[in-house]
């Protein structure tokens, strides 16, 4: 039987420091990330994103960061790697981190991007 492994190799990372661990996040992830965002990312007043992503309607919000997440895994190539992290304090999700980089080994070079 084939494994999630063999159909995106990234689905088996796993990164632990201290009390904190990143994993792809997964489609299981989504609506506890999609309910800490409607609970409040930043103080509202300040908008520290680029892309003002927080401040999407709230009826289309979960739907939005579900497609968003959607499409970085499927259109993550070795020549444009998108790699979204959820973020686990004690095991409990806090958030998200995301690593962008094209061409990576040519450049050694990425971007990357967290909430918590």
């Amino acid at each position: 039987m084939t494994s999630p492994t063999q159909l995106w190799p990234p689905s088996g990372l796993v990164v632990t420091s201290g009390d904190l661990t990143l994993a792809p996040v997964t489609d299981e992830d989504l609506p506890g990330l999609v309910d800490l965002v409607l609970s409040g990312v930043h103080d509202p007043d300040v908008m520290p994103f680029d892309v003002p992503w927080t401040r999407a309607d709230p009826a289309d919000l979960p739907r939005q960061f579900a497609q968003f997440h959607w499409g970085q895994r499927a259109s993550s190539t070795p020549a444009d790697l998108r790699l979204d992290l959820a973020v686990r304090e004690h095991g409990e999700l806090v958030g998200a981190q995301g690593f962008h980089a094209k061409d990576y080994a040519v450049t050694r070079t990425a971007e990357t991007g967290s909430w918590l």
